[in-house]
């Protein structure tokens, strides 16, 4: 190609891109264009729970498995599997894109519609289906209006979890605090309510990753 030609073709390359720059919006708001579902399926093991970047709380539902073979076993190693139609509750802690259970889905929140009077480790009574078309996501925010009537919404700071659970009119509302669920168990924990302050405190001991 001869100096001449080539120059010329660099012109027009650079006119064209002039003119497509100049015709995109830009986008102000990055997070908006954000689907934490994205890993939620075919071995991704993400979650599509509310965490801030580098954030201390990562809350997120933890499913049970469509097949369990024991009681309340985790949907995948991030808690969720877009595939499990069963909620038992949202914990406070994830880890994102692991292949191995453990160091996560610790205490479980779990909005139940019923009387509370059998321990939720063994009965799995207390746990609710949900569709799809009741829940959304988006960063730093994640809805879901499950079967048993309860509808949860969380978000997250960079060190706290902010959530707001509604109960159905017409039924009991309870909310159990599991603080011995975590995905691979736990060696101890403990809760404590103080009816005076309402204010619920504990604590528990787990990891174990991929043990």
């Amino acid at each position: 190609m001869s100096p001449t030609k080539f120059a010329a073709l660099c012109v027009v390359t650079a006119c064209a891109l002039a003119q497509t720059d100049s015709t995109l919006p830009y986008v102000t708001d990055p997070a908006t264009m954000v689907n934490p579902f994205i890993g939620t399926a075919n071995g991704g093991n993400t979650f599509p729970g509310a965490v801030a970047p580098f954030g201390m709380v990562a809350w997120s539902p933890e499913e049970v498995s469509a097949n369990p073979q024991r009681p309340n076993p985790v949907a995948a190693p991030g808690g969720y599997q877009y595939d499990a139609k069963t909620i038992r509750g949202f914990s406070l802690t994830h880890l994102s894109g692991t292949g191995c259970a453990g160091a996560s889905g610790d205490i479980p929140f779990m909005p139940v519609t019923m009387a509370a009077d059998r321990s939720p480790s063994v009965d799995p009574t207390y746990n609710s289906t949900f569709s799809h078309d009741n829940e959304s996501a988006y960063a730093g925010l994640y809805n879901v209006k499950l079967d048993n009537g309860a509808a949860v919404e969380l978000t997250a700071t960079g060190r706290t979890g902010f959530g707001r659970f509604t109960f159905p009119s017409d039924h009991p509302a309870a909310m159990l605090i599991r603080a011995s669920d975590s995905e691979t168990g736990s060696s101890e924990a403990a809760v404590t309510i103080d009816k005076s302050k309402q204010i619920v405190t504990g604590s528990v001991t787990s990891g174990n990753f991929c043990g």
